[in-house]
């Protein structure tokens, strides 16, 4: 199964989503951006089946890398959030 970032529109022009989706359009992560210099990652972990929030993030490419691991369950160490992260 293949899986791909993909845009989709936000609320406004404003906000911007990038989606992490696999073969058949389901969302496994995404990463929102509102202009207020920072990402904010969620994904959906692949071990536990949760939603999981990364946290700001100020850089895109770290925000997309964190949402990937979590998403395919490939975790570094520092990826881990407590549960019910915000």
């Amino acid at each position: 199964m293949s899986m791909q970032w993909k845009s989709t529109k936000g609320i406004d022009e404003h906000h911007i989503v990038e989606s992490f989706v696999n073969d058949s359009g389901k969302e496994l992560a995404a990463i929102e951006y509102f202009c207020e210099g920072a990402y904010y990652p969620r994904a959906l972990n692949a071990i536990t089946g949760h939603w999981e929030r990364g946290g700001p993030m100020l850089d895109l490419r770290d925000a997309l890398n964190w949402a990937e691991r979590v998403a395919t369950g490939k975790m570094i160490e520092g990826d881990e959030r407590p549960r019910f992260y915000y």
